[in-house]
């Protein structure tokens, strides 16, 4: 056992809490909690996580975090050694952008010269066929002659034809608009049905944050990493049982359908790099994102009366 988590089980005992009873006061999970007591680091994903889990235990069992950082700095892993790598990474990316970007405007000159000789060979082609290969005057009248003929004795048909067509092009335009029109009321029906879903923030304590979702006939909700980002996210239902634990990564999404649950909750680790939706609409965070906290937010779900 390391002397921070001696020191840090010391704290909870002398508080009269079980490890149990503090997982339930900081939603970390008892495994984690057992080892930080023990100096095993190895078990919490990411360094990131290790200083905001001790944090949060720390305040849990009334001790002030930045003593303990300051203290045992020499036990609690650095974020600056995660951070550097992903930003030696962006910074090569962007250089293989740039060459790319180079090499396409090396080639843009070959490319508009290969157009321009398709062009004028198109151009050639058309001459010649019109110019260079036409039949001899008189003969090309009395073609024209015999043609004007034909076409005026079967011009009554065409016009005949062309009404019936235009007859029926507009029964399809009248079907079609009364089409149109069910879809749009369709589509008015659900905005006003999505109009009147309300989810609000009704309580903020220290960094947890009780949500409540009203006016909807379902719950479904999708947690999400940014894109480029990354969170370490648990989720759990009303009843405590977890959906979810683990890290998500650049876009990546879960979704869960709690219609029939009374409420979701959530410990995100990165706040700044995650987004909520429910039933499809964003959910602002009523705290402000902070890289250095984990934030506790419950969302309950009220529903409609029958």
């Amino acid at each position: 056992m390391s002397e921070l988590g001696k020191r840090l089980k010391e704290a909870r005992e002398e508080k009269g809490l079980s490890l149990d009873d503090l997982e339930e006061r900081t939603k970390i999970q008892k495994r984690y909690l057992a080892g930080i007591e023990q100096g095993n680091y190895r078990m919490i994903p990411g360094k990131f996580y290790v200083r905001a889990f001790i944090k949060q235990y720390a305040e849990a069992v009334g001790l002030n975090p930045e003593e303990i950082f300051e203290q045992y700095r020499n036990e609690i892993p650095s974020v600056h050694e995660d951070q550097l790598p992903e930003q030696l990474s962006r910074t090569r990316s962007r250089r293989v952008l740039n060459d790319r970007g180079s090499k396409w405007m090396d080639m843009l000159p070959k490319i508009l010269a290969a157009v321009f000789v398709v062009a004028f060979a198109v151009f050639i082609w058309f001459i010649w066929q019109n110019y260079m290969t036409g039949n001899p005057p008189g003969n090309g009248k009395q073609t024209t002659g015999n043609f004007n003929m034909e076409e005026s004795g079967s011009l009554p048909e065409d016009q005949s034809s062309k009404e019936s067509e235009n007859g029926s092009g507009g029964t399809e335009k009248s079907g079609s608009t009364q089409e149109e029109g069910g879809n749009t009321g369709g589509e008015e029906g659900e905005e006003g049905q999505s109009e009147t879903q309300s989810v609000k923030a009704v309580q903020t304590s220290g960094n947890s944050t009780v949500y409540e979702l009203t006016g909807a006939d379902r719950f479904l909700f999708k947690i999400q990493a940014s894109a480029g980002g990354e969170t370490w996210v648990s989720v759990r239902n009303g009843a405590g049982a977890v959906l979810f634990e683990g890290l998500l990564k650049d876009g990546a999404a879960k979704e869960f359908d709690l219609t029939d649950d009374s409420a979701v909750k959530l410990v995100i680790g990165r706040a700044y790099q995650t987004e909520m939706y429910v039933n499809g609409e964003k959910v602002d965070f009523a705290l402000a994102p902070d890289e250095t906290i984990t934030q506790n937010i419950e969302i309950r779900y009220v529903k409609n009366e029958q």
